[in-house]
């Protein structure tokens, strides 16, 4: 009996990592992931497999093309699990980010439309309208159970100058899924602030100064903008909390019968880079590459034993996306990891 697919890996917005598989379509629509996820994935599995896997989404954040050492022998930063994914199932080489910056590319990943279709001024009010279908809404629809882990940047209703007292409308518990853990934008971008489904965890009140580093242009290295934070908000425990939040989500998931879509937008490699003290000197792209290796302490999975909550090339483990051929560790169903970048976007 053949395996089942148990690693999607897009990188550039390509595929790979996906095990070898009977009734896997020869055709994919790049760039319509909507598409690629709702009708391709069920086809990847033998008839005696459930029709509806779980899927893990990673998605990376300004890393490139060539960063990755599975798509480029000669890279100066350490990926080891991404290697792994694509070790591990397919690759694709030949794939397009639906937008060159942050919104549009999450825009186009989520709605499966083209960005230049809506209107995205993020700041004021939430840029996918209430009537536009997400790839979350169409799999809660099926009856999976929908979590988001990470960077939303697609905006709410009602901005810039929010009520944090009060929920955050139009953000992804608005738009299909059934909860959110992450901050609402770029995490150079104030004000900085922690989410919990539709509300702040703490409003961003205290005054924070401007960062950078001299050794890197203005917008590079250790660098975010001026202005407010919530009370005790640490720009270098971001990854790691969301790297825990998902692993939380994971276990918290295990044994419920209906199969799971988990979301995890990353905060990295986009600035501030932000390398733990141990990682320093790894690789071979200074701050950039060192934050590249970043990875923390190993913690328990849900079958027990340890996986990675950060790990190599930046988080592709965040949560425990260091799979077996079965899948996620701990999780009996059948199950998809996706790991796409927005390549610098």
């Amino acid at each position: 009996m053949p395996q089942p697919c148990s690693n999607l890996l897009l990188t550039h917005l390509t595929i790979s990592g996906v095990d070898r598989c009977r009734g896997w379509p020869g055709r994919v629509a790049c760039g319509l992931l909507m598409a690629l996820l709702l009708s391709i994935v069920p086809a990847a599995f033998s008839a005696d497999e459930p029709a509806r896997p779980n899927i893990l989404l990673i998605l990376a954040d300004d890393m490139g093309y060539g960063d990755p050492q599975c798509y480029n022998p000669n890279s100066k930063c350490p990926t080891p699990q991404i290697n792994s994914l694509a070790s591990a199932g397919l690759r694709f080489t030949d794939a397009h980010s639906a937008g060159s910056v942050c919104v549009p590319s999450r825009y186009g990943l989520l709605t499966g439309r083209y960005p230049f279709r809506a209107r995205l001024d993020w700041t004021k009010s939430a840029c996918i309208e209430p009537e536009t279908s997400t790839i979350a809404a169409r799999l809660q629809s099926a009856g999976y159970r929908t979590g988001m882990v990470g960077k939303w940047h697609l905006g709410f209703d009602g901005g810039p100058d929010y009520d944090y007292s009060q929920p955050l409308v139009g953000g992804p518990c608005d738009r299909g899924f059934d909860s959110w853990f992450g901050i609402p934008h770029s995490l150079d971008i104030q004000p900085y602030y922690l989410v919990r489904d539709r509300l702040a965890i703490a409003p961003p009140t205290q005054p924070v100064a401007a960062s950078n580093s001299p050794d890197w242009s203005p917008i590079q290295g250790v660098f975010w903008r001026e202005g407010k934070a919530s009370p005790g908000f640490e720009f270098e425990l971001v990854l790691d909390q969301l790297g825990e939040a998902a692993c939380d989500w994971l276990k918290a998931t295990r044994d419920i019968d209906d199969p799971f879509f988990l979301y995890v937008p990353l905060t990295s490699p986009h600035t501030p880079w932000l390398p733990a003290e141990r990682f320093r000197g790894q690789g071979g792209a200074g701050l950039y590459g060192e934050f590249v290796a970043h990875r923390r302490c190993r913690r328990p999975h849900p079958a027990g034993g340890s996986t990675t909550a950060a790990s190599g090339m930046k988080r592709w483990s965040s949560s425990p996306a260091t799979t077996d051929r079965r899948g996620i560790p701990g999780i009996s169903r059948s199950s998809v990891t996706i790991a796409p970048t927005d390549c610098g976007g």
